[in-house]
């Protein structure tokens, strides 16, 4: 009830989210490439990249991630993701196509240190919130994954028009303006439900 419902919808919406910035990538692929003029190994770059991210922050939150703040965490992680959507999705307004590629690449470093928090992280919000309630609840925010990649491709077909390469960016600013409300929000909520 009250402000751990809101809690558990803002965890929802915080995998939806992850579930379509990461697999809305395959989809927008061949806009991507057009934009920067790379070929598909430049473009798989953009993977590596966020997967190398991925592992060092892996490693790091295995250390002390007992330490931290679990919805602190996932609010750093919303925004991280969503700073890293807003500034990729700023890219056709400060680069013309055939540039800008190097800042692809660590923007969506940044993404993936973000999207691996929220990853990570997750089962602690639920272990320490609602500890008698986490077994029914986290089958359900890992669904909420899997919702969030089958929205990605009608969304990335909605907005990204193919034959205007600058429109790749469309999903990365909309997703990311979304993250770092939701994050914000949660951060609010997070207070509270830690007060109570």
């Amino acid at each position: 009830k009250g402000t751990k419902l809101l809690l558990i919808l803002l965890c929802f919406a915080s995998f939806v989210l992850y579930g379509m910035y990461f697999t809305g990538f395959g989809t927008n692929a061949s806009t991507i490439m057009s934009f920067f003029e790379i070929n598909e190994a430049q473009n798989g770059v953009i993977l590596t990249v966020q997967s190398f991210a991925c592992i060092v922050l892996t490693i790091i939150l295995a250390l002390v991630g007992e330490r931290i703040n679990k919805i602190t965490g996932l609010f750093v992680g919303l925004l991280i993701m969503g700073v890293a959507g807003v500034l990729i999705g700023f890219i056709p307004n400060l680069f013309s196509e055939g540039s800008g590629y190097i800042f692809m690449l660590l923007f969506s470093l940044v993404a993936g240190v973000g999207y691996i928090m929220i990853d990570l992280l997750m089962n602690g919000v639920f272990a320490d919130m609602f500890p008698n309630k986490k077994n029914t609840l986290l089958p359900y925010v890992h669904a909420f994954y899997s919702v969030g990649a089958m929205l990605a491709p009608l969304f990335v077909t909605a907005v990204v028009n193919p034959d205007v390469a600058k429109t790749f960016s469309r999903p990365y600013l909309f997703i990311g303006a979304v993250a770092i409300v939701a994050g914000v929000v949660l951060a609010f909520t997070g207070k509270r439900v830690l007060a109570d």
